[in-house]
């Protein structure tokens, strides 16, 4: 039984080091932005704990006439590389890259 307890919890750590937890995969992000058509950069730093609140960001912009409007969503990695999600054109397809990036990092 112990020899038992002792494999399942070597089994559990394997696990967790292939999957490593939201907060693990949140960490590793130093930034997140936004570039708008006029070339400003928003960012702030609630994003980096909740990342569906960069959605609504740009979700705000798309859904209303405005002359700006956000052209892609910048996630910055604290070793300096970068993740870059086009959302100008306000497709189906950049909205669910979007929304699978996000849930990637929350899960």
């Amino acid at each position: 039984m112990i020899i038992d307890m002792k494999s399942r919890k070597s089994n559990e750590n394997k696990l967790s080091k292939l999957h490593p937890k939201a907060s693990e995969k949140l960490d590793e992000i130093k930034e997140i932005a936004v570039l708008m058509s006029d070339s400003t950069r928003p960012s702030f730093k609630s994003w980096q704990h909740d990342p569906h609140e960069v959605k609504k960001f740009v979700e705000m912009f798309q859904s209303t006439p405005t002359a700006q409007k956000p052209l892609r969503v910048i996630f910055t990695l604290k070793n300096g590389s970068k993740i870059v999600i086009k959302v100008d054109e306000n497709t189906a397809d950049q909205q669910k890259l979007l929304d699978e990036f996000i849930e990637h990092l929350k899960n």
